[in-house]
């Protein structure tokens, strides 16, 4: 729908030449676009809302929702999981080297962080991604006086596989392939590269002299100096004001609370597939094993049909059905394969009900009989033009 897009919105809000000037949306202003698509289109939306739990009950799913005003019972036929990026697991918060850290000292790049108040300050960034360089950027910006950027690798990845993926046979029909094949185009993908910075966050940073990055330079341990934190790294001891966690997100189930219930009973790709040697990957194994419309499946077949209830339209759905379910290029893919999946669940649970209706079903296309009014009419206007 032209009418709907982020560029006929902005147009209509700023002016055309404005629309020229962007390359990108400020976070404000996309968050000021949702809400008006939202209002427009009359979306029910409910802020504020945790689902706590969700569990099988009966023929239906019961998912425990937290409210301002307490918890609340929903029953449910279908539940969507469109949780992004940390939806099948979470951000990776570096809690092992911190324990013992006062938590002034130390965020995630997750966290509402007041940039403002690093002005004059050494900070330290472990990451070598998008948020590592977005955070180094925001923090030079604020005045920082020097921002280290460590991350394990050799080097700053440049090569971004995810792009190759941008066609329609990759995007709407991997999940057509075989096992074997997507277990080894994803190991390629998500295992063997890192996705770079974006082009604009590293020229950001680069442009300041107090920047520096250093590649193989993992941390081992973070120590509490009063108010300075000593760094520990391959490549030596650093001495920071401030440090930034932005190892970004990891797949891991177990740390979804919501899928506590029935956690064991859902099958990830290592209860599924068994690559050839040489080609494992611990973290590959670790991500769920989908349907064809991202609906979570048995680890032991039989034994828990209510899963099919469940979809995980989040980024943990790529090794089943490739970037379809958290990334925007994917979504003209991913969305009608999701929502023909649902429709087609729910209308065979429900073919009985159909029939029952349609063998009920008696309205009249053709009309044979006229009323006596209606032929009479009739008559009388045949005999004045006859």
């Amino acid at each position: 729908i032209p009418s709907l897009t982020p560029r006929a919105w902005y147009e209509a809000r700023f002016g055309r030449q404005a629309w020229k000037r962007i390359n990108a949306f400020p976070p404000e202003v996309w968050r000021e676009y949702l809400d008006w698509y939202r209002d427009v289109l009359k979306l029910q939306v409910d802020n504020e809302v945790e689902v706590t739990s969700i569990e099988p009950a009966g023929d239906l799913l019961l998912a425990h929702l937290r409210r301002k005003g307490g918890i609340k019972r929903v029953y449910a036929r279908k539940i969507v999981l469109a949780t992004g990026m940390e939806g099948s697991g979470g951000w990776r918060t570096g809690q092992d080297l911190v324990a013992n850290l006062p938590s002034k000292l130390y965020a995630n790049s997750t966290d509402d962080i007041n940039f403002g108040r690093l002005a004059g300050k050494r900070v330290g960034i472990l990451g070598g991604g998008a948020a590592a360089f977005d955070n180094a950027a925001a923090v030079l910006e604020a005045g920082a006086t020097r921002v280290d950027l460590c991350f394990r690798r050799a080097d700053i990845p440049r090569v971004n596989p995810l792009l190759w993926t941008h066609f329609a046979g990759m995007l709407g029909h991997f999940r057509e392939l075989t096992d074997l094949e997507r277990w080894r185009f994803m190991r390629h993908i998500l295992d063997d590269y890192a996705q770079p910075p974006p082009q604009d966050a590293f020229w950001r940073c680069r442009k300041f002299e107090n920047f520096m990055w250093h590649a193989n330079c993992a941390w081992h341990s973070v120590q509490d100096e009063g108010d300075v934190v000593a760094v520990e790294t391959k490549a030596g001891t650093f001495t920071f004001d401030f440090i930034i966690f932005a190892t970004g997100a990891n797949t891991d189930l177990r740390a979804r609370s919501e899928l506590a219930p029935v956690i064991h009973q859902i099958a990830l790709w290592r209860d599924r597939f068994t690559p050839p040697p040489g080609e494992e990957s611990d973290m590959l194994a670790r991500y769920p094993y989908l349907g064809t419309a991202f609906e979570f499946m048995e680890r032991e077949p039989g034994t828990a049909p209510f899963l099919s209830r469940l979809h995980n339209f989040t980024f943990g759905a790529t090794p089943s059905l490739g970037l379809t379910g958290a990334a925007v290029i994917g979504m003209k893919y991913g969305v009608p394969r999701l929502v023909s999946g649902l429709v087609r669940d729910l209308f065979r649970e429900d073919a009985a009900t159909y029939y029952r209706d349609l063998v009920a079903f008696a309205v009249p296309e053709l009309e044979t009989l006229e009323s006596a009014y209606e032929w009479i009419g009739r008559l009388g206007a045949e005999a004045l033009h006859p």
